[in-house]
């Protein structure tokens, strides 16, 4: 998955989250809750068979292939990011950054690159890169 640079898509973000998660709160037999259960075989199939964001037969390095990726997506504007508190945008969101962000709400930028479109609160706050649709 890093290789091939499917971890900086969505899903298989999520994927590396879900990995993740069960190794580090289920690592062992004995945990509440037994043991570790990973993402299945076909939720990794579907990740890998995603195209890859990069072609690392271009003889370009890892590190530049990702820089041009993120290049790409627009990184030199900056991505927003929506704040919400209790399933409710915040006042200044969305900010025209992750540094805006993190800025106003002190808070590190590593935070909301790590919580951003996870699901997951970090001190009540939820990040995202699009708004939030609210059902009708």
């Amino acid at each position: 998955m890093h290789k091939f640079g499917h971890y900086l898509l969505p899903e298989g973000r999520n994927l590396l989250i879900k990995i993740a998660s069960s190794i580090n709160k289920f690592r062992y037999s004995t945990a509440k809750g037994g043991a570790a259960v990973g993402p299945t075989l076909e939720i990794l199939n579907t990740v890998l068979d995603i195209d890859a964001p990069f072609n690392v037969e271009s003889g370009l390095s890892h590190t530049l292939l990702a820089q041009q990726f993120s290049l790409a997506r627009g990184s030199r504007k900056g991505f927003p990011v929506y704040v919400y508190v209790n399933g409710v945008e915040i006042e200044s969101s969305p900010f025209p950054s992750y540094y805006a962000a993190s800025k106003a709400l002190g808070l590190s930028n590593r935070v909301i690159f790590r919580y951003i479109d996870t699901s997951r609160t970090y001190k009540g706050y939820l990040f995202y890169s699009a708004p939030l649709s609210v059902p009708k």
